[in-house]
């Protein structure tokens, strides 16, 4: 058997994209049940349909044949407009035609076609027409046997190509898939090491994964034949769009670098969305190679969801109108000493106060939630209103959490579910919980002590190689220009510099499905005292401040420190900023919980609560007591059938009671001729420890005055002195009261 034709290079020469490719086929690989030399062989072909790209425009290509040995054959390029192949008509002769030409040890160029008009949703065919056959579509003469034969492939950057098998009459399809493993050379090779990233260009995101960001960038190896330089080009799409190769502004492509570096690519202004991607590289000529998918082909590569931002300062966000609507708006009950605006009378209005309602706000959006429980528009205006209808606010104005995910929750025909869960109350800076929720694309609201102030975080970023090298993206209500926590002050324009410090952030889930709100217990403790309650299993939660010892024994609660609200346009010194001690008990028992208001110092507290029952209803109480350091006061908590009996009742409710002693000359029925001393005492039963002050009064109660030590009368008249003692708990006695009269004898002269 005469040596047959070894390899067939076959260069198709796009003019468009000047895209130049070569592609070498080793026939000794081809399938052996081939059979050429039978009475009815079996012929193969290179078939394409139009990739996006080719519509009626005009390309040409060349075939190559190098190592021919005695072969003669026909070659032409035809059409049709079935995808089976049927029904073809020849479009022109490429070599051979009537004068089937022989080809004895030919090498080089051996056919150019030029102005040929692809046209769409064709399928095309370039076959051979053996001289022996003239009526089939074959190799000619000695060109094929069972052992060696001629095959055609396309380039397949377009992943439009195929392989075609016809046989006589019909050019019938034999249906199996090839088993060649074709190498495509190029003057450009596929980029590798394809990778998606945040804005920062060091943080992945992982395929399929989330960003929060509206800015993605994109980087690859690049390389090319020549070592000259080469750029990326990168067709992103949206998952619900094909890829085209159309610069329609899908196409993005970066600065040329050097062959064998690494090209990199951003895309801002990305909207809510999956996307894919593909990429290719580019040399100075033009020339490109293959499109490579990044990941799976198919997938969604990366999902872009962004924090939509509200402010609670008049702004563009979401709109003028609208945030002219809520700006000037009283926030809860309208005056907090920490947040008072500059008018004259001062108040305390949503502008000044709503960064945390307005953070709730944007979290709950985030997730899709645009209607709050009430089914009006979810905005910082119509939460506050809820909060101030349904109690969501403590005294000094702190906002209920529960309240808050209530608000942002469903009534499922009377019964109250939530579409959050709390999962993280207070955790603090540097927490490596924070960055597992920043990967999964779960936003947080973080607070700031040094400003006073609440602000969404909802993404991490690299600022070095070291994992101590990052910062957070925001969104920030009131300071809306700024975008990341290392940023440089720039009050004017409405940018905040945070030192990329906050002090603690709250960690929330969306529920795929919302969760009926079961009882609960919020405890708000403003004072100089902490808080710590024992549940009727004998676990207990908060901190007794006369060993230091914290407790957190009841599972899921947390025991945590809020501060108020100032939004403050100069840090604060935070030593001087008080501490709200806060208890939450997501589950509780049924049973007494015993609370236990322990004090560090002489003073004022407020306890309020926020308790839920089983059925999602609440109910909020304030608490009023006094406290010195180390006293105890305590209080009763009792829940039956998972709601709460009552209220918040102090174990102590008997006021404590008071004596009097009048001291100097008294000749009887309280007529003294002498000064009067007056001594006010507890009575023995009453534990002194208990007593927070006595009050005396000489003008029938009107005013009254704190008792520290014997009062001294000195003039003649007529006295009614009323008295009284109030506890730690806030159990004020029953005033009292004692007439006496001063005559005092003229001296004799």
């Amino acid at each position: 058997m005469n040596e047959k034709i070894k390899n067939l290079i076959v260069i198709f020469t796009f003019t468009i994209g000047l895209l130049l490719a070569f592609f070498q086929v080793n026939a000794d690989n081809f399938p052996n049940q081939l059979d050429f030399s039978s009475s009815t062989p079996n012929v193969p072909f290179f078939r394409w349909t139009l990739g996006s790209g080719f519509n009626g425009t005009s390309h040409s290509f060349e075939i190559y044949v190098s190592n021919s040995q005695s072969c003669y054959f026909e070659l032409a390029l035809w059409e049709s407009n079935q995808s089976d192949y049927s029904n073809l008509v020849k479009v022109k002769d490429i070599w051979g035609s009537q004068n089937r030409p022989y080809l004895n040890g030919f090498s080089g160029l051996l056919a150019t076609s030029t102005d040929i008009t692809w046209q769409p949703d064709k399928y095309y065919l370039l076959g051979m027409k053996g001289f022996n056959y003239p009526d089939w579509l074959s190799l000619g003469g000695d060109c094929g046997d069972s052992s060696r034969t001629i095959s055609f492939k396309g380039a397949s950057s377009s992943n439009v190509f195929d392989y075609a098998y016809m046989v006589q009459q019909g050019f019938y399809e034999i249906n199996f898939t090839p088993y060649l493993n074709l190498e495509a050379s190029s003057s450009v090779s596929t980029p590798e090491n394809l990778g998606q990233y945040k804005s920062d260009v060091l943080t992945p995101i992982g395929e399929s994964a989330t960003t929060t960001e509206s800015a993605v960038s994109f980087k690859a190896l690049v390389s090319g034949q020549d070592n000259g330089q080469v750029k990326l080009q990168v067709e992103l799409r949206r998952i619900d769009e094909q890829f085209t190769g159309n610069d329609d502004g899908g196409i993005l492509t970066s600065d040329l670098v050097n062959s064998g570096n690494e090209a990199t690519i951003w895309r801002f202004g990305l909207v809510d969305a999956g996307y894919h991607w593909r990429a290719r590289a580019v040399n100075v000529n033009g020339d490109t190679s293959d499109w490579q998918e990044f990941g799976a082909v198919g997938n969604t590569d990366f999902v872009v969801k962004t924090v939509p931002l509200y402010t609670q300062v008049e702004s563009d966000y979401p709109s003028r109108p609208d945030t002219r609507r809520w700006a000037d708006l009283d926030y809860g009950t309208g005056y907090y000493s920490t947040c008072l605006n500059r008018n004259d009378p001062p108040s305390s209005t949503i502008a000044r106060c709503g960064c945390l309602i307005t953070s709730m706000v944007m979290l709950g959006r985030y997730y899709g939630i645009e209607n709050g429980i009430d089914l009006h528009n979810s905005d910082p205006k119509n939460i506050n209103t809820w909060l101030i209808t349904n109690h969501g606010y403590t005294t000094d104005g702190s906002l209920y959490w529960g309240k808050a995910l209530e608000y942002l929750g469903v009534n499922d025909n009377g019964v109250k579910k939530t579409k959050l869960s709390f999962d993280y109350y207070n955790e603090p800076f540097g927490s490596p919980v924070i960055d597992e929720y920043m990967v999964q694309a779960k936003p947080g609201v973080a607070y700031s002590k040094r400003f006073g102030h609440y602000f969404v975080v909802d993404g991490e970023l690299k600022t070095g190689n070291n994992p101590e090298d990052k910062t957070f993206t925001l969104k920030d209500p009131y300071w809306y220009n700024t975008k990341k926590l290392n940023e440089t002050d720039d009050l004017v324009n409405k940018v905040r510099g945070y030192n990329n410090h906050f002090t603690k952030v709250n960690l929330f889930s969306y529920l795929s499905e919302p969760r009926q709100i079961s009882s609960a217990i919020y405890l708000y403790l403003a004072s100089p005292a902490e808080i710590l309650i024992t549940a009727p299993d004998g676990k207990r939660l908060g901190k007794d401040p006369r060993t230091g010892q914290v407790y957190n024994e009841i599972v899921d609660g947390d025991y945590t420190i809020e501060n108020p609200i100032y939004s403050s346009d100069d840090p604060l010194n935070e030593e001087e900023i008080h501490d709200v001690k806060v208890l939450h008990i997501p589950e509780t028992l049924d049973g007494n919980y015993d609370i236990q208001v322990i004090g560090t110092d002489a003073g004022a507290y407020t306890l309020t609560s926020m308790l839920y029952g089983e059925n999602g209803d609440s109910r909020s109480q304030a608490v009023q007591g006094n406290t010195e350091e180390n006293a105890v006061t305590n209080y009763n908590l009792n829940f039956e059938n998972g709601n709460p009996s009552g209220d918040i009742k102090p174990q102590d409710v008997t006021p404590p009671s008071t004596s009097i002693h009048l001291e100097g000359r008294n000749i009887g029925n309280n007529l003294f001729i002498s000064d009067v001393k007056v001594n006010l005492f507890v009575d023995n039963q009453t534990d002194d420890s208990d007593v927070f002050k006595t009050e005396y009064s000489f003008d029938e109660g009107r005013t009254w005055q704190t008792y520290t030590a014997p009062i001294l009368i000195t003039e003649n008249g007529s006295y009614a002195v009323y008295y009284r003692s109030q506890d730690l708990t806030g159990n004020i006695e029953t005033a009292k009261w004692q007439k006496f009269r001063i005559k005092k004898l003229k001296p004799k002269r």
